[in-house]
């Protein structure tokens, strides 16, 4: 498959998006730009992986995937999340101020530290929802979809079921969008080639209404106080937007070293940056002002990511 430059750009952008995510939280000004980055974001990253699986997965032939499928991705992601709990339970137990138990280890190892988090590491509810997104491929990949012209009728009904079920357990203190995320995930996952296709196309039209899209979204979550479902779904419109602009727009650009590089660290700065992003150990307990702890952050991600890689 050839390599799409466009998704290191995206990537990219997506981490740097979730780092910033993360630093807002420092100041009561910007939560609100905190939850939209984190809600657009975190939609990007799983959107892009489920687009690159999907378009191996068609240029293979559309072959039923099974254990094999699930302990290449699983070991792959271990390579790096398991040397970085180790590091990450290390740190707990020598700093102090934590209360972990046998039961925290065993969540975290199992891949699901959502049910199980951590204050500072909150951030690893995206291993549960990827690693539930594996078993959803694998689940797809052995169906016989045989939907012809009315795949999209399907989807719609996915799509709907998703929303019901996020407001349903929302409304229980359940993590409901969990349900919308796999939708999405697995719909980008069957249709990439025709995602990625659509999306690369140029029309002035596309390009007017997806910035409406950003620029509506961002207003939205600023100036009212939604739900947290509606937030979700209106900053996945906003990560559908942001994905079409992107294709768009660097559907010819050429490969660049810095953004190769931080593409290619993206997962090991997003497991590290969390625990210096704000809270107990931010980096605006030492920078003089805002911006200067920015760029730290951003310096000290990259490069704890770097060795962790």
């Amino acid at each position: 498959m050839n390599r799409i430059i466009a998704f290191d750009y995206l990537r990219a952008i997506a981490i740097l998006g979730i780092v910033v995510c993360h630093f807002c939280f420092n100041f009561r000004a910007t939560i609100w730009l905190a939850g939209w980055c984190g809600s657009t974001f975190n939609v990007l990253f799983l959107m892009m992986s489920a687009l690159l699986l999907g378009l191996a997965w068609n240029k293979k032939g559309r072959p039923q995937y099974g254990l094999g499928f699930l302990k290449h991705r699983f070991g792959k992601l271990s390579r790096t999340y398991y040397p970085f709990l180790i590091m990450m339970f290390a740190f707990c137990f020598t700093v102090g101020g934590y209360s972990i138990g046998a039961k925290d280890v065993v969540m975290h190892f199992a891949y699901l530290p959502w049910f199980d988090k951590l204050d500072g590491f909150g951030h690893l509810w995206f291993m549960t929802m990827i690693a539930i997104c594996y078993v959803g491929v694998v689940i797809v990949s052995r169906l016989k979809l045989a939907w012809g012209g009315q795949s999209w009728f399907v989807y719609s009904l996915v799509i709907l079921a998703s929303i019901a079920l996020m407001f349903l357990l929302g409304r229980r203190g359940l993590p409901g969008y969990m349900f919308m995320y796999l939708s999405v995930f697995i719909i980008s996952f069957i249709e990439a080639e025709n995602i990625v296709r659509v999306a690369k196309k140029r029309r002035m039209m596309k390009v007017v209404l997806f910035m409406l899209v950003v620029g509506i979204s961002l207003y939205a979550v600023l100036a009212y106080n939604m739900p947290d479902e509606i937030t979700k779904l209106i900053c996945m419109l906003a990560a559908f937007s942001l994905f079409g602009l992107s294709m768009m727009g660097l559907n010819e650009a050429k490969s660049n070293k810095v953004v190769s590089f931080v593409a290619g660290i993206s997962f090991e700065i997003y497991l590290v940056h969390h625990i210096i992003a704000f809270g107990r150990f931010s980096v605006m307990k030492v920078a003089p002002n805002w911006w200067i702890g920015l760029l730290l952050l951003i310096t000290a991600s990259i490069f704890l990511g770097w060795c962790l890689n």
